[in-house]
């Protein structure tokens, strides 16, 4: 369907159940489907249904657990921003058993101002918070009960690379287990003992290995191939680069040179930006090096520049909301600043 323009109406979105037999539906009692949008659903083990439910200016979210038999509702936590809310995926009961009701939950917020991991009681009481920090959790990649360990992925030594964490179920200080510098994703198996990770660097493409998820040591190398086009190409990774602007914030950059062939300079410049939010351009990947647009200015004789501003993703929410009611003035100092 279309997006509605500014201030009219939505598309009208309901939550219903049905039977695998047939049958009619249950609808949830959701309240006014017209004030508010449905974001996410998740079932529980116990039968029960949740969902997530965000207001239009994005400021307020409810986590709502219905009774799928009746449509019957009831808030179980409500998040609230004064500069809106980033929506996660970050849901999951713990402790559960078939046809018993979990008896906590863990939960992403950013209400310290850094999106961290949090238990709660399955009544929506607040047991703890198991991250802190001036960093910020991407994501939960796997719980071990049976261990008490959460794994997840997160920012926590530079915002520039993502790496594979866990921190005990009763909290404490995160252990990292990917060492290798780069940006990682990972798999873990059921049994939590092993994980596949996928990771690259400016200086090399993506490897995939298989390793042990108690110390992150190498089990068996699964893939690792050169490209003979990154050398057809010139490919050479780019300049990470750093600067304080006007705010005294701190700013990650990537420069983008031409070859000697083009002298000593000063070169033409182009600066390429996209400025947030929900973005982050400049990172410790591969992708930086086959960002084959700029590659390409730079073997014309151009300069290519790089800046994520203010309005970017991963630094924390003030840093990100510092654009909000103020796209293109912000990420415009901070690009004239660079």
């Amino acid at each position: 369907h279309h997006y509605p323009f500014s201030g009219k109406e939505n598309a009208h979105v309901r939550l219903g159940v049905i039977s695998l037999h047939g049958g009619d539906p249950v609808w949830m009692q959701t309240g006014q489907e017209a004030y508010h949008y449905l974001a996410r659903a998740h079932w529980l083990p116990d039968g029960k249904l949740t969902a997530q439910f965000v207001n239009r200016a994005q400021s307020l979210l409810n986590l709502v657990a219905f009774d799928p038999s009746t449509g019957a509702g009831s808030t179980i936590l409500a998040e609230y921003s004064d500069t809106w809310i980033n929506l996660h995926d970050i849901f999951q009961p713990l402790a559960a058993q078939p046809g018993v009701a979990p008896s906590y939950f863990l939960w992403a917020s950013e209400r310290s101002g850094f999106r961290h991991l949090y238990l709660y009681q399955q009544d929506g009481t607040l047991a703890g918070a198991l991250t802190r920090g001036e960093w910020v959790v991407d994501s939960l990649v796997g719980v071990d009960e049976a261990r008490g360990w959460v794994y997840f992925m997160a920012s926590k030594d530079t915002p520039l690379e993502s790496h594979l964490y866990r921190v005990a179920l009763t909290g404490g200080e995160p252990q990292r287990l990917t060492q290798q510098a780069g940006t990682h994703a990972v798999v873990l198996d059921h049994a939590c003992n092993r994980f596949v990770d996928i990771y690259s660097a400016m200086e090399h493409p993506p490897r995939i290995e298989l390793r042990a998820l108690d110390d992150g040591r190498l089990l068996l190398a699964l893939f690792q191939a050169d490209d003979a086009r990154i050398q057809t190409l010139g490919l050479q990774p780019p300049e990470m680069v750093t600067l304080t602007n006007r705010e005294g914030d701190l700013l990650y950059g990537a420069l983008y040179r031409p070859s000697a062939r083009f002298g000593p300079g000063p070169y033409p410049t182009i600066v390429q930006v996209y400025g947030g939010p929900h973005a982050q351009t400049v990172t410790n990947s591969w992708s930086m090096t086959v960002a084959m647009r700029a590659q390409y200015l730079r073997s014309l004789g151009y300069l290519v520049f790089m800046l994520d501003n203010r309005g970017s993703l991963r630094r924390g929410l003030a840093f990100e909301g510092a654009i909000r009611y103020a796209m293109g003035n912000v990420e415009v100092q901070d690009q004239v600043d660079g």
